[in-house]
């Protein structure tokens, strides 16, 4: 059985830790303009999570004027609006990619010129054949990575992708401490994201350089098949550093 408070030692074993605690929600210090690029599960979720705690959210749509994102911007109110994607990109720093896989080369090449924002990638690469639930066979690196190597002058942070839906909706119905490893080059930026995700009522810790992303991407591989074999049952990460 997989204790919901336990660390995973492969994890903790991966650099310098920088552990940063919440005090429950709560409104952000810092009012953010953010840009979720996709309209689906994920964006809409974060969405409305972060508009509610005081940041500006611009969606990015390949449809922008569709009724199913019209009723997105309103349901997350607080001055939300939706342009198209390039649009939205060009008018935040920090650009959230909340979109699958495979339109992931598809997507960056219409975002236009990314250099110096922060895209925050909550994605993960998986493939389910029976029953497994393995990276894609053609993948030797991570979705951050690629995503890095496709917009070279941006700056790519992985947070959330080890989260559940429903923890990025309200991080209370976990019944306990969240931790949402982060990993990526530069160390302001990581700071930055962990700001926001600290609003939202979980811990971060700092993981490192983006290659570990390929780590977080496991974990989320992880926690998919531990909820598909145990349904309705699943588990969140809690990750604590050794205190020697």
């Amino acid at each position: 059985m997989i204790a919901r408070r336990s660390a995973l030692a492969f994890l903790a074993a991966a650099g310098s830790l920088a552990l940063v605690r919440p005090h429950g929600a709560q409104a952000a210090d810092k009012a953010e303009t953010i840009a979720i690029i996709g309209t689906g599960e994920v964006g809409g979720t974060l969405g409305k999570r972060w508009a509610a705690l005081g940041h500006k959210i611009i969606y990015g749509s390949r449809t922008p004027d569709a009724d199913k994102v019209k009723t997105l911007v309103k349901d997350t109110a607080h001055g939300a609006t939706a342009t198209t994607a390039k649009d939205a990109a060009s008018k935040a720093d920090l650009v959230l990619l909340a979109i699958p896989r495979r339109a992931i080369k598809e997507v960056m090449a219409g975002l236009g010129d990314l250099s110096g924002k922060i895209l925050i990638d909550p994605t993960n690469g998986v493939k389910v054949t029976d029953g497994r639930f393995e990276s894609p066979p053609d993948q030797t690196t991570s979705n951050a990575e690629e995503i890095q190597a496709l917009a070279p002058g941006a700056i790519v942070v992985k947070a959330l992708n080890t989260l559940s839906v429903e923890m990025m909706a309200d991080a209370r119905r976990g019944g306990g401490d969240i931790s949402v490893p982060i990993a990526g080059e530069d160390a302001a930026a990581k700071i930055r994201v962990a700001a926001i995700v600290k609003t939202m009522g979980m811990d971060t810790m700092d993981m490192g350089g983006l290659y570990l992303s390929r780590y977080l991407e496991a974990m989320a591989r992880l926690r998919m098949a531990y909820r598909a074999k145990n349904r309705p049952n699943a588990f969140e990460f809690f990750l604590r550093p050794r205190r020697d």
